[in-house]
């Protein structure tokens, strides 16, 4: 199974490959088996043979810019380690200060961005520590605690997006059940029963997988071998799955959306009537009513279609940002396709992942925008009618 690098979920991490190497003498040395870990110079392969000794320099695809690349991309991954956990952390400093922001809506949109800062901070400093290195030069117990973060916060960020995609899904299915039933302990109760349902997923792989380690252990790679049909489990139900039930959702909302717009009811056109005093006072007042009951329902809309935008930008963020890297490491996978250019490609896109989504929550969502803005004394003109429930 092969490691996507710098990817967002750690399930394969080598390819073992037998190779023929051609000695000093010119003979080959056949079914030499080396594990293969650096993703652009292939260095740092562990040969099985005992009598040779570890291999740091070896180059299967030698390329004049790979050293360069991988250099760019740890310092990029550093960077983006930080971006994440500031505007991350902005997202979640006014979410916790602003009360009018602790709506069962917003909710998804903390837990989202809490998942992130702790991928940043448990996860991503290791995975540069690793890269930097060419493998693992920390302890055992640190090497299960990086892969312990690298599983379960990964799909925690993947689930993240999974419930904004549910949340919009109930909203324009059943508006009428949703305004009336969902509420903040409920969104509470999805977030905490999704992080039970993570680990309960992953800690047997996890598990079972560092009770045996493997070769692969000098790399801090979790041993898959054994229980590889459990692996697809979880990269089908924590991983790939949720981009597509992503993917599908989106599309049957975008349905609702435009068949909810076409079933509006024209407004009746108004005739000149003649109506006594207290029919006039009791026409005034239904119409006031009226008035309301149309000023409430057009507030509720506007918030309503600035959540299924947030969710608009979530989603076209996760097509740009994953889609590269599941073609090239299936190209690679299934076709034996190597090209460093396009690897760097995918790598720079699922990385900027992390940090894109507050910014996307900022652009989104006014009521985001109008608290940071106060939190950096910048006034801005908003109009803020979602009710507290939304």
């Amino acid at each position: 199974m092969l490691h996507r690098p710098y990817s967002r979920h750690p399930l394969s991490d080598f390819t073992v490959l037998k190779i023929h190497l051609p000695l000093s003498n010119g003979e080959h040395h056949h079914h030499l088996t080396r594990l293969v870990y650096s993703p652009y110079s292939m260095e740092g392969m562990d040969q099985t043979d005992a009598d040779s000794p570890v291999d740091f320099s070896y180059h299967m695809h030698p390329e004049k810019n790979s050293t360069s690349l991988e250099r760019t991309l740890t310092w990029f991954t550093g960077f983006s380690c930080a971006a994440a956990i500031v505007l991350n952390g902005l997202i979640l400093t006014v979410y916790i200060l602003q009360a009018s922001l602790r709506s069962p809506f917003n909710a998804y949109i903390a837990n989202l961005a809490a998942a992130e800062i702790l991928y940043s901070l448990l996860g991503t400093p290791w995975n540069i520590v690793r890269n930097l290195y060419g493998y693992w030069p920390l302890s055992f117990e640190l090497c299960s605690f990086y892969l312990y973060a690298s599983y379960v916060l990964n799909s925690a960020i993947r689930y993240g997006h999974l419930l904004v995609t549910f949340n919009r899904v109930w909203a324009v299915t059943f508006p009428i059940h949703y305004r009336e039933k969902h509420s903040y302990p409920i969104a509470r109760t999805l977030i905490y029963g999704t992080w039970c349902l993570l680990h309960a997923l992953h800690l047997p792989l996890l598990i079972r997988g560092r009770l045996r380690p493997d070769e692969t252990d000098a790399y801090c790679v979790l041993n898959v071998s054994f229980q590889w049909r459990y692996s697809i489990v979880v990269e089908i139900i924590g991983f790939s799955g949720t981009e597509v039930v992503m993917l599908l959702a989106c599309f049957f909302i975008l349905f609702k959306v435009m068949t909810n717009r076409s079933k509006r009811e024209v407004p009746v056109k108004s005739g000149r009537l003649r109506h006594s005093a207290t029919e006039t006072d009791s026409l005034h007042s239904t119409l006031t009513v009226q008035q309301l009951n149309l000023e409430k329902n057009s507030c509720m809309r506007i918030c309503t279609n600035t959540h299924n935008r947030f969710l608009v930008y979530l989603m076209v963020a996760v097509i740009v940002c994953w889609t590269p890297n599941h073609v090239y490491w299936l190209m690679v996978g299934f076709g034996g396709y190597w090209n460093t250019t396009f690897c760097a490609i995918q790598n720079f896109a699922i990385i900027t992942n992390s940090w894109l989504n507050p910014i996307l929550c900022y652009l989104a969502l006014t009521k985001f925008q109008v608290a940071i803005n106060s939190l950096f004394k910048y006034r801005r003109k908003a109009r803020l009618c979602c009710p507290p429930h939304q």
